[in-house]
């Protein structure tokens, strides 16, 4: 991931539950990191995929495997990610990346 591209607090986030899943299996954090670039590389392919979010120009894209979502400006060329998050944690912190 171009972390020209990327939030800081999303690549801490991204890094720390590739070590998360890593210690708990190993191997297991390089898969998560695979499905995480897998979804990146889709959201450049196409910046309307995923779902909307309240806020507008943002969207969402559900990562295959893990419950984790990456969160995306859509309006910016190519789409800046904000957020790689997990589903069940803070659910909305990430909107203040937004301001």
């Amino acid at each position: 991931m171009n972390p020209d591209r990327v939030h800081p607090d999303a690549r801490v986030e991204f890094l720390a539950a590739a070590r998360y899943y890593d210690d708990h299996q190993p191997g297991l954090g390089a898969e998560f990191m695979k499905e995480i670039r897998r979804a990146v590389e889709i959201i450049d392919a196409n910046s309307e995929c995923g779902s909307l979010s309240e806020v507008e120009g943002v969207r969402t894209l559900r990562v295959r495997r893990f419950p984790y979502t990456v969160i995306f400006d859509s309006l910016t060329s190519p789409p800046f990610v904000a957020a790689i998050y997990h589903e069940r944690r803070q659910p909305g912190g990430w909107k203040g990346r937004f301001s």
